[in-house]
């Protein structure tokens, strides 16, 4: 059961997260619409994968030949697509080129992560969407 559901959420990710990378334009206006469809899909009742990603990943060990090492191989997936994102808004300017994406996509996803793991829908209505905000300004401004 486990593995379907962790099927389950490599699906969601492949189909409504992933492709947003092969668009055009800016890779800042990728970034832009990547934070914005995680903010609508988390939204959305039906969509928990944030979450769970969050919680399986902090409280499965990569080092699991099972379920642990199959999760945390989801998570380097999603740090490798934020990480050629935000090289490619350095290449492009709009990013500090002073700090390593793969240190950046490492705070990114922890930061995404922690957003849908800690923040609840009952204390704020407006919470998540707004740290999802707030790292964008820290990103571009």
């Amino acid at each position: 059961l486990a593995f379907t559901i962790l099927d389950e959420m490599k699906q969601a990710y492949a189909s409504r997260i992933y492709p947003l990378i092969e668009t055009e334009g800016r890779a800042r206006d990728q970034i832009e619409r990547v934070l914005q469809t995680i903010t609508e899909l988390n939204a959305d009742p039906n969509w928990h994968y944030c979450k769970l990603m969050a919680i399986l990943s902090t409280e499965l060990d990569p080092g699991d030949n099972g379920m642990g090492a199959a999760v945390h191989r989801m998570r380097g997936q999603w740090r490798q697509f934020w990480q050629a994102l935000l090289q490619r808004a350095q290449e492009q300017g709009d990013l500090r080129s002073d700090i390593a994406t793969s240190e950046l996509s490492f705070l990114i996803t922890s930061a995404i992560c922690g957003v849908y793991l800690t923040g609840r829908k009952e204390d704020e209505p407006n919470e998540r969407q707004n740290a999802l905000s707030t790292l964008r300004k820290l990103l571009f401004t």
